[in-house]
């Protein structure tokens, strides 16, 4: 009987024993749960999560809350280049680098004159806002449109021609070895491209100024063309 108080106490104090690691079990495990998500993060940079579609567009550079960046791509969608769909443009009726073929020259100056003009107001709606050469054989190498060509700043209707009609020649001026007309002709509209023989007279009759200027050889070249024309020029 003089050891049973002493087997007492040994279950005693094994049962305290594993109610405390029990209970310290307990508070381990609350304690965890309860700090998740709190408190700063130290094993890393933050990631940024993108949103919306993803792609081939650029990327923008951000930075987390302890100052290391990360990129990441831009939820905006941007077109690339070679996405894009090329315009549904005709060809023009004559590429403006195509020279005419080459003349005969012309030893009459009001003939030399006219059909400078006519080679010049012959376009179509396919040169608008480009140069042609169509005037080229008649033109001497200090006219301004002899290496450009003739700017087309005032182009027929879409899928419509103009040609037009010398009405008259009137000799303005002359001065060393230089002769100014005075043309007046009548545009025609045709609705083709090229122009067809169908056509319509696109308004009254114009006047414009050409001058001409003999070569040495004897022919005529033009060396202007205005709107308007001073006659001490």
């Amino acid at each position: 009987m003089t050891d049973a108080p002493f087997r007492r106490h040994v279950l005693t104090a094994a049962a305290v024993g594993v109610l405390t690691a029990v209970v310290l079990v307990l508070l381990l495990d609350a304690s965890g749960r309860s700090g998740v998500g709190s408190g700063p993060q130290t094993s890393g940079p933050t990631s940024v999560a993108s949103t919306g579609p993803t792609g081939s567009g650029p990327s923008t550079t951000r930075r987390s809350e302890l100052g290391s960046t990360t990129t990441t791509p831009v939820t905006v969608g941007v077109p690339r280049a070679d996405e894009e769909t090329a315009p549904d443009l005709a060809p023009p009726s004559q590429p403006p680098d195509t020279a005419p073929p080459p003349v005969e020259p012309i030893t009459d100056p009001e003939q030399a004159a006219t059909a400078y003009l006519v080679a010049a107001e012959t376009v179509t709606a396919d040169d608008a806002g480009r140069r042609h050469r169509r005037a080229e054989p008649y033109v001497a190498d200090e006219n301004p449109v002899s290496a450009a060509g003739v700017l087309v700043t005032d182009p027929p209707l879409p899928g419509s021609s103009r040609t037009i009609e010398v009405v008259s020649a009137v000799e303005w001026a002359r001065n060393d070895g230089r002769i100014a007309y005075q043309l007046t002709y009548q545009p025609y509209l045709s609705p083709t491209i090229p122009a067809g023989d169908e056509r319509t007279a696109e308004g009254p009759p114009r006047v414009t100024y050409v001058v001409v200027a003999q070569e040495p050889e004897g022919h005529w070249l033009v060396t202007l063309h205005s709107a308007t024309l001073d006659p001490v020029e």
